[in-house]
């Protein structure tokens, strides 16, 4: 296996080699730098969008971290400050793209992110909220021509990570702190991909300081905003491993724990099934890896690190605490829960007759802070099919259940026999997204 590496990463040099003739290489520079504007006028180049249903705003970091302009940023928080004032609050929705894409106008995620907010602004849901979104641009893509952008795996991993930790991460730190202003605000963050690495980096530390604190005091952790979703995120399951071991602790914890983040990853997601383990392998030819035990619930458990940093945190099937997959023929067992089209199986609640120290699934329970849900190709199709409507009312549910926890705002169409319900929550939230697609 090790010879068959070495060969394959003599090929990709040699492929980098003949490609460098041919390609052509992107700036690392801002793609929004023009003031506010109405996109009746045209808007293609200016960091806040001003659109019918939302507003979408643009905060782009160097390959070091760094935001181009601060005062753009500022702008931004400023605005969502004074919506924050308002009366209704306001409800920002921040994705972090992946890669291969950037802030431009013509890329591919920020024309999907314009639909999916444009339809949570028409459905209606939010009430009288002001609806901000927040794009965070990086040099995604930094070769293309000749297939070369696919030889940038390893540098543009590498800066996903950096920018989380230097640039990301005071940026959600203050977005949170404008949420906790008032309970109706709402905060989603939403990270793809490389951008899923550098939401988890940017977190990382940040959850793991809550968690630890909970635990210390005997009290449920707090919640960044009213989520944290990683959509078939590209980060290795070794980079989360201390969180997983904080997050099963909470099955001690007596009042109810809210969700902290959400790990989705889908069974369809080619890239991070198939060729995230092929470029960690030809890393790991670098690093020294070695096994090691785990004492849970007085079983024993064994880990690979060369396992933990060639698969990523949602594939890691150890990790899992639950999956969504097509409801066929009414097909359900003990421990599947209806929700829409599809089944949800709670591994949490599952039980197993043998313990194989290699394969065990680690211990979970409904008080764990951290999911991590699997799905079909039914309802995340491949890597890139992150804003469908299945999508967007998962994550919208989240915010609801989020909202319940901490306030108790209890909408009619989430509620059944006086309490939260996730299932019927993504129902309506499905259905309504559904009906603007046909109106």
């Amino acid at each position: 296996m090790r010879n068959t590496l070495i060969r394959l990463g003599l090929l990709l040099g040699s492929v980098a080699i003949l490609a460098f003739i041919t390609t052509s290489c992107t700036r690392d520079t801002a793609w929004r730098t023009q003031p506010p504007a109405d996109c009746q006028q045209g808007c293609g180049s200016s960091y806040i969008e001003e659109r019918e249903n939302y507003e979408l705003s643009f905060i782009e970091f160097s390959e070091r971290g760094n935001q181009f302009d601060r005062r753009r940023t500022r702008d931004i928080i400023n605005r969502i400050e004074r919506y924050s004032a308002q009366e209704s609050g306001v409800a920002v929705v921040v994705f972090v793209h992946g890669w291969l894409h950037n802030a431009s106008d013509s890329d591919r995620n920020v024309k999907s992110f314009r639909q999916v907010l444009d339809k949570i602004g028409a459905s209606g849901i939010l009430g009288q909220r002001q609806l901000m979104g927040v794009y965070v641009g990086w040099r995604g893509k930094s070769l293309h021509g000749a297939g070369s952008e696919y030889l940038t795996y390893w540098s543009r991993k590498s800066v996903a990570e950096e920018i989380g930790t230097n640039g990301v991460s005071s940026v959600l730190l203050k977005l949170s702190e404008i949420d906790a202003r008032k309970p109706s605000n709402i905060l989603l963050v939403a990270g793809h991909s490389f951008g899923g690495a550098m939401t988890l980096s940017a977190i990382d530390n940040i959850l793991l300081t809550k968690m630890i604190h909970g635990l210390a005091d005997d009290k449920p952790a707090p919640t960044i905003g009213e989520g944290v979703v990683l959509l078939n995120p590209a980060i290795e399951a070794n980079q989360i491993f201390a969180l997983k071991e904080h997050s099963m602790q909470f099955a001690k914890i007596k009042e109810p724990q809210p969700e902290l983040l959400h790990v989705i990853s889908s069974e369809g997601d080619k890239a991070t099934h198939v060729y995230f383990p092929i470029g960690q392998a030809i890393a790991a030819l670098a690093w020294d890896e070695v096994d090691f035990e785990r004492l849970y619930n007085d079983q024993t458990y064994r880990f690979s690190e060369h396992n933990l940093d060639t698969t990523t945190i949602g594939n890691y099937q150890r990790f899992w605490t639950g999956a969504l997959t097509l409801n066929k023929n009414n097909q359900m067992d003990a421990y599947d829960q209806p929700m829409g089209k599809w089944n949800f199986h709670d591994f949490c609640d599952s039980s197993t007759t043998t313990h194989d120290p290699t394969t065990a699934r680690l211990p979970c329970s409904h008080q764990d802070p951290i999911v991590f849900l699997k799905t079909d190709t039914s309802f995340i199709k491949d890597h890139g099919d992150v804003f469908n409507d299945k999508v967007s009312a998962y994550m919208t549910s989240i915010v609801a259940a989020n909202m319940y926890h901490e306030s108790k705002m209890l909408s009619e169409q989430c509620t059944y026999q006086g309490t939260f319900s996730f299932s019927l929550c993504f129902d309506f939230f499905l259905g309504r997204f559904n009906d603007l697609n046909a109106e």
